[in-house]
């Protein structure tokens, strides 16, 4: 095989180089965007819940559920208890 045999294959593999290439350099570039706005989230999940920790977050999640739902049963007592009384003073008027 002559050298100029050689020349002309690497001429002809030079598109499939530069594809690849050009691949290289946009998944890099798609890399860094993907790594910043995974910090971003991370930044925003400490700020919100105080931990980027999944499992921390989602144990906070069920505990303001079940706090929320306790407070919401204590309202409604408290519907409830003031319904009754109505009920009591206009049944009794």
């Amino acid at each position: 095989m002559k050298d100029s045999d050689n020349v002309a294959r690497l001429e002809a593999l030079r598109p499939k180089y530069e594809q690849f290439r050009d691949l290289k350099i946009r998944t890099g570039a798609e890399l860094e965007r993907a790594e910043a706005d995974l910090q971003a989230a991370r930044d925003q999940a400490i700020a919100v819940a105080g931990t980027d920790n999944e499992d921390e977050i989602r144990q906070k999640i069920l505990q303001n559920y079940e706090e929320n739902t306790k407070r919401v049963d204590e309202f409604s007592s408290v519907l409830d208890a003031i319904e009754s009384k109505l009920a009591a003073v206009e049944g009794g008027a």
